[in-house]
C-alpha cells in the first residue's frame, strides 16, 4: 500500500512487477485488483497542471483567488480552446475510496491547429 501512496498511478502490471522485483512475490494482476478492492482503493485521478506545484505559480494563483471576486463579469472574456491534449499523461491513479487522487500533468505546447472562441457575458466572438 505504501508504494501506491508514493506512485498512485501505477498499473496493475506495474504493481505485480514491483512486488516481484522488491519482494520476490509473484501475483496475478487480478489478485492485486481484488486486494485493492477489499481495502477500498479505487482507480481515479484528478489531474492538475504540474506547473501549479512551482512556488511562483502557487503565489500567482493565490493573488488571482483574492482578486477574482472583485472582477466585473460583464468585462470578462473566457477563451475556450478546443483541441488541447495531454494524452501522454496517465489519467487515473489509485486512492482510498472517498479520497481524491491528485496528480500533476505536464503542460505540453502543440503545433496543432486550434480554434479558440471568446465567450463574453452577452456575446460570442471568434479569435
Amino acid at each position: 500500500m505504501s508504494a501506491i501512496e508514493v506512485k498512485p498511478d501505477m498499473t496493475l502490471i506495474e504493481i505485480t512487477e514491483m512486488l516481484e522485483a522488491e519482494r520476490g512475490a509473484s501475483f496475478a494482476p487480478s489478485s492485486i485488483w481484488r486486494f485493492l478492492d477489499r481495502h477500498g482503493v479505487t482507480y481515479k485521478k484528478s489531474a492538475h497542471a504540474a506547473e501549479q506545484d512551482r512556488p511562483d505559480v502557487a503565489a500567482a494563483r493565490q493573488v488571482w483567488r483574492e482578486l477574482a471576486p472583485r472582477l466585473d463579469p460583464d468585462k470578462l472574456a473566457f477563451i475556450d480552446e478546443t483541441g488541447a491534449s495531454t494524452k501522454m499523461a496517465r489519467l487515473y491513479g489509485r486512492s482510498k475510496r472517498g479520497r481524491r487522487c491528485r496528480g500533476a500533468v505536464p503542460h505540453a505546447r502543440s503545433r496543432d491547429h486550434r480554434h479558440s472562441p471568446n465567450i463574453h457575458a452577452k456575446r460570442l466572438a471568434a479569435a
